[in-house]
């Protein structure tokens, strides 16, 4: 059996719902794809819509997602090309934060894994700005030492 054959026959549960691992893969590519869009601020032009930090959080968890079960369905040394590709995408276009970013707009977070893409935000866009407006609240207010 392949790799690309267990990600069709792999399946995970994301909120009530149980999807293939490759449409979780696929559905990561896409958010990617709106969130650099997004950055580019092509999308005010074109649809007037953009995402908010909420669809950035979700989206991260859906990532989780698919991490967690990449790890307890595959070999610790399979590597899927594809997501290493979407994920430094991802990475392109946006930058570090010194901490959480579901601590941004919720000082109760829901818990979740603690990967590397929950410390970064958008480097340009609407989404930056609404991201950097709550981090000067965050530290203004006391929020990194929560």
């Amino acid at each position: 059996m392949t790799l690309s054959d267990d990600l069709d026959r792999i399946f995970l549960d994301i909120g009530p719902h149980r999807i293939r691992l490759i449409d979780a893969i696929n559905d990561w590519a896409d958010r990617v794809l709106k969130l650099l869009f997004d950055s580019r601020e092509q999308s005010l032009k074109s649809t007037g819509s953009v995402w908010s930090l909420y669809d950035l959080i979700a989206s991260l968890i859906r990532r989780d997602a698919i991490e967690r079960t990449i790890n307890s369905q595959l070999r610790s040394d399979a590597r899927i090309a594809i997501l290493e590709a979407i994920d430094e995408l991802f990475e392109s276009f946006t930058r570090q934060i010194e901490f959480d970013v579901a601590a941004l707009p919720d000082e109760d977070p829901e818990p979740h894994d603690q990967n590397w893409w929950w410390n970064r935000i958008p480097s340009a866009g609407p989404l930056a700005r609404e991201a950097s407006s709550l981090i000067e609240i965050y530290f203004s207010t006391g929020g990194h030492d929560r």
